[in-house]
């Protein structure tokens, strides 16, 4: 992911796997990686990382691969791509289009702990809860 700083690109997080929604909250740039099935927080000034929650169901399940082509275009053969969208809500919660399973997911911060380093920790600090059930959830 890049800033324009300048006119320049800068990059701001690499090595991403698999990133599909963005949204900004209070300053920070969340990003879904559907390969690590997380939203990732990113710091868009420093780079610096921090993992929320994880295991989502976004993505596709572990073993399982596409079906080609893809479609890439309107209108042209393919299968759509699944998408992990993002969201943020005036109370700071996010929302996620679990594409893994076809449900909204509510993603509610918990307040710091002021003693715990949290980047790259991916030890839960926000509350999930199924907003839209998918059809296989419970």
């Amino acid at each position: 992911m890049l800033r324009v700083d300048g006119g320049e690109a800068v990059p701001v997080a690499d090595g991403l796997g698999a990133p599909q929604g963005r949204a900004f909250r209070d300053g920070e740039l969340f990003v879904v990686e559907t390969g690590p099935r997380l939203p990732r927080a990113v710091d868009p000034t420093t780079g610096q990382r921090r993992i929320d929650v994880a295991d989502l169901p976004v993505g596709l399940p572990s073993g399982v691969t596409r079906a080609e082509p893809a479609l890439f275009c309107h209108g042209l053969p393919g299968l759509p791509r699944r998408f992990a969208g993002l969201a943020v809500d005036s109370t700071g919660a996010l929302y996620l289009s679990a594409d893994g399973e076809g449900s909204v997911l509510r993603l509610t911060p918990r307040p710091a702990e002021p003693s715990r380093d949290r980047s790259e920790d991916a030890s839960a600090t926000a509350d999930q809860e199924r907003v839209i059930p998918g059809e296989d959830a419970d």
